[in-house]
């Protein structure tokens, strides 16, 4: 992540303030009470934010896809993967993620970087035409080499996210003449390099303080992704000052849909049952794209309004699909109410 290291161990830093209290003892009584109340306040107090992990990627994997109409719209049957592989390096390096493919020995904090890319030539349908695009699709997902292993002693941290996710769109429209095979692998050069800027942006966000992911989260000037990832990581850190933000997004109709994803995963991460009725209200029952999605959510936090809703959507909806996804989620809901019950209660002890 290209921050510092922190040098030093604090028993180097306990024995520098010792000395200092030492040479202040020939100096009389306050210079000692100073001294003294300097080494209490580093000791036991005045907490030093923690650096972030060091992350860092050390593979990426570029697959491509050339839609025929592409093709006979001056595509090149295939791309260079090395060019791409070097776009990709250089979005992650402006966004200051460190970039060390194969290393020699792995670390908790090693990423890959996996892009699929798409091109084709669009022009709408015949019901609703639109002015011809040369147009770069690219899905990115940046995860974790390897993830926590339970047998494994080793006591090293591990990041707070483990994957994140990104999607683009890089498109131009179609010049007088035919556009040419470098036009094409210019578009995808430059999506490739968005994508995996994005996601180099959003994996620096994690250790970052929590005041800095606040003010973030709720600048709507920012981008959605970094918005939405802030969210995340301040619900992961069950941060309740988060919860004002993340409903108003929902609450927003406007928002941006992978916004109100991330949204909807803060609320369920953050686990409070009383945000049922705010995240029913910020659907509409019609809507079955969205109800779906807020359908296991609500099972996720539970609650007697979740139960109610979830056996309502199951008995009424004109949609057989929703009407089946709400009976699932209601038997998750079901299925844990079940196993808190049959949880042994902790013993009260009255003194």
């Amino acid at each position: 992540m290209g921050q510092p290291s922190v040098g030093g161990s604090r028993r180097q830093q306990e024995e520098c303030t010792l000395h200092a209290i030492l040479a202040a003892m020939d100096r009389g009584a306050k210079a000692v009470w100073l001294g003294l109340l300097l080494w209490l306040v580093a000791v036991t107090g005045c907490k030093r934010p923690v650096p972030a992990l060091p992350m860092r990627v050390v593979d990426i994997q570029i697959s491509s896809q050339i839609d025929e109409s592409a093709v006979h719209k001056g595509a090149p049957a295939e791309l260079d993967p090395q060019q791409l592989i070097a776009s990709a390096q250089a979005g992650l390096r402006a966004a200051e993620v460190e970039v060390m493919l194969a290393p020699p020995t792995r670390e908790p904090g090693d990423f890959v970087l996996q892009i699929e890319l798409g091109l084709l030539y669009a022009t709408g349908s015949e019901a609703k035409p639109k002015p011809p695009l040369l147009r770069v699709l690219t899905a990115g997902l940046l995860r974790t080499r390897r993830g926590p292993d339970l047998l494994s002693d080793d006591p090293s941290p591990r990041p707070e996210l483990s994957r994140l996710q990104h999607l683009a769109v890089a498109e131009q429209g179609e010049a007088g003449q035919a556009p040419s095979g470098t036009v094409w692998r210019e578009l995808a050069r430059r999506a490739v390099q968005d994508t995996a800027h994005s996601l180099g942006a959003q994996l620096r966000l994690s250790g970052l303080p929590t005041k800095e992911l606040l003010k973030l989260a709720s600048d709507t000037k920012k981008e959605p992704d970094l918005r939405g990832v802030a969210m995340r990581i301040l619900a992961l850190r069950k941060d309740r000052a988060a919860l004002p933000m993340v409903l108003a997004v929902l609450k927003d109709r406007h928002s941006p849909t992978a916004l109100r994803d991330q949204a909807i995963g803060a609320l369920v991460e953050l686990g409070d049952p009383k945000t049922v009725r705010p995240l029913l209200d910020s659907t509409e029952f019609r809507d079955r794209s969205e109800l779906g999605k807020v359908l296991e959510a609500a099972a996720a936090l539970g609650g007697e309004e979740a139960q109610r809703y979830l056996e309502f959507v199951s008995q009424s909806h004109s949609d057989a699909q929703i009407r089946d996804e709400a009976k699932t989620a209601l038997s998750h809901l079901l299925s844990q109410k079940a196993k808190r019950d049959a949880a042994p209660k902790d013993e009260v002890h009255v003194e």
